[in-house]
């Protein structure tokens, strides 16, 4: 469970925030949602069910 948490953090790490806010007087709200979010989260570090996008971060984390 420990090295899958791990795995997670890892993924984490390498997306960065895109973060632009709208308010009234125009200004555009957009978020980048790359993360590993809770239900994935649950699912591969208590159940080692990994969702596609945390195999394929595995796989390429591998081939390096």
């Amino acid at each position: 469970m420990e090295e899958r948490q791990k795995v997670v953090e890892a993924f984490n790490k390498r997306w960065k925030p895109d973060i632009t806010i709208t308010c009234d007087d125009g200004e555009i709200i957009s978020y980048n949602m790359n993360w590993i979010l809770d239900s994935e989260y649950m699912n591969y570090v208590y159940d080692n069910f990994p969702s596609p996008r945390i195999r394929d971060f595995i796989i390429k984390e591998k081939e390096k």
